[in-house]
């Protein structure tokens, strides 16, 4: 047992050894100088809090972002390190003053504040991306508030419009099934100038036939421009196949925030607007800027931007951590295999167990409401009544490259996964990521459930 203490004492003492030497690699004597003596009011400001959400508070978290950037130390070196340890060694670094890590011996100091600013350098990023999402949000809520408005406030005269119009209809028909003058008709529900009034008022209160709050957005461009240049100068964004489009429009808008343009070429990428957003963003003299730009940060979900995250203090649900235990347990346990109750019968649950390494096998209650799926709906199989769908590898194909991406992100502690769950479940079913991810899990809950099925004829065979 003792030598068994004394091995694993060693590992411990190799792995921090390891961490010591790796954090504070390819970092010159200059960056040494520059950021290892970093004074304790200078920890401070980097370490406040994010405060609320405010177009003042989110360009104070940019300006903290970008000391950090300006550093220029390799922030990468971290991925190297498993993350337990390095969220050891940050949680160590926050909580002692310049003066205190002076005391320990150079590499410990070095290789301790590298983990520090990693961490807190992740953390402001989550709550700079945060911060926008909520911002943007904002604006598009004002326009549907507005909208709202104006339908409840012109609410009363349209009824009054609808009901006029109803007694001048029937008083028509009548009139054409008695033979007499409709004209005569109308006037004795109401005199011809004032229905004449009517009309015009009616006019007035007519909106498109596609009205919709995206006509009021124009109003809050304003607001928009109070922090959406700096979100894009400030983040780095990297593009997979499916989003291609979408990044070469954030490297436009960028480059003409830079150069002070006003116009958006014909050539400008389109391919990601979505259909809502066309009449609004192509105009008979050309793309309208304004819109182009909404269209261009409506699309830039956390789940577009989840690659340069970490951790985000939301509210969880209990699926939501299941795998952040089997990853975050700081621990030498190897997991292999996790079982848990009903709850985490889940899609994108199986799918990021599978693509992370693990088994995962959840409690199953009833095959009543357990659907397979297949490749092919046209099989017929003595289970035909549990099939529920096909996959859809179309999905899987077209951001198989953002899936690899992103269980990387969460193997190396980038991003953790019950923010990847969370952040997955409350966007729309036409989220392509979110998409693929789940038909991933329908194939792994396929063959889940199926082992399960053939358990329970191997256990009857056996009785």
């Amino acid at each position: 047992m003792a030598r068994q203490d004394k091995t694993r004492q060693e590992l411990l003492t190799e792995a921090q050894r390891k961490a010591f030497y790796e954090l504070p690699e390819h970092v010159s004597d200059r960056d040494v100088i520059r950021y290892y003596t970093l004074s304790d009011e200078e920890l401070k400001v980097i370490h406040q809090p994010p405060g609320v959400v405010s177009v003042k508070n989110f360009h104070q978290l940019m300006d903290r972002l970008e000391y950090i950037q300006k550093l220029a130390l390799p922030l990468d070196n971290g991925r190297e390190i498993h993350q337990n340890r390095l969220l050891q060694m940050a949680r160590e670094g926050s909580r002692y003053s310049a003066q205190h890590l002076s005391r320990f011996h150079t590499l410990k100091r070095h290789a301790t504040l590298m983990a520090f600013l990693i961490h807190i350098y992740a953390f402001l990023t989550d709550q700079g991306i945060h911060m926008s999402e909520k911002l943007i949000g904002r604006i598009f809520n004002r326009g549907e508030k507005v909208h709202k408005e104006n339908f409840q406030k012109d609410g009363k005269a349209i009824n009054e419009k609808v009901r006029l119009y109803a007694k001048v209809g029937k008083a028509l028909i009548e009139a054409k099934e008695a033979n007499l003058d409709p004209f005569e008709s109308l006037q004795s529900i109401i005199p011809w100038e004032q229905f004449i009034q009517t009309v015009e008022q009616a006019e007035e209160l007519s909106r498109p036939v596609e009205f919709d709050y995206l006509d009021l957005l124009d109003n809050h461009y304003g607001q928009l421009r109070k922090f959406a240049p700096r979100l894009l100068r400030t983040y780095t964004f990297k593009s997979s196949h499916a989003s291609r489009s979408l990044f070469q429009a954030i490297e436009l808008l960028r480059e003409a925030n830079r150069s002070k343009k006003r116009k958006i070429p014909e050539t400008a990428p389109t391919s990601f607007i979505k259909q809502k957003w066309n009449k609004h963003v192509f105009k008979e003299d050309g793309i309208d800027r304004h819109y182009y730009e909404f269209s261009v940060l409506s699309e830039l979900s956390p789940i577009n931007m989840i690659l340069f995250m970490s951790k985000v203090s939301a509210p969880l649900k209990k699926y939501h951590i299941i795998i952040d235990g089997l990853l975050y347990h700081e621990t030498d346990l190897q997991i292999e295999e996790h079982y848990t109750d009903a709850a985490g019968f889940v899609d994108h649950v199986f799918a990021m167990c599978h693509m992370l390494g693990f088994r995962f096998s959840p409690r199953i209650k009833t095959v009543k409401n357990n659907n397979l799926y297949t490749f092919n709906r046209s099989l017929q199989a003595p289970l035909d009544f549990m099939i529920g769908g096909t996959i859809q590898v179309k999905k899987i194909k077209e951001h198989w490259d953002d899936l690899l991406r992103l269980t990387s992100s969460v193997r190396i502690g980038t991003v953790t996964a019950s923010l990847i769950l969370k952040k997955l479940a409350s966007y729309p079913r036409q989220n392509g990521l979110s998409v693929a991810l789940r038909e991933m899990g329908r194939i792994e809950r396929s063959l889940y459930t199926l082992k399960w099925l053939q358990s329970l004829n191997t256990e009857d065979e056996y009785k």
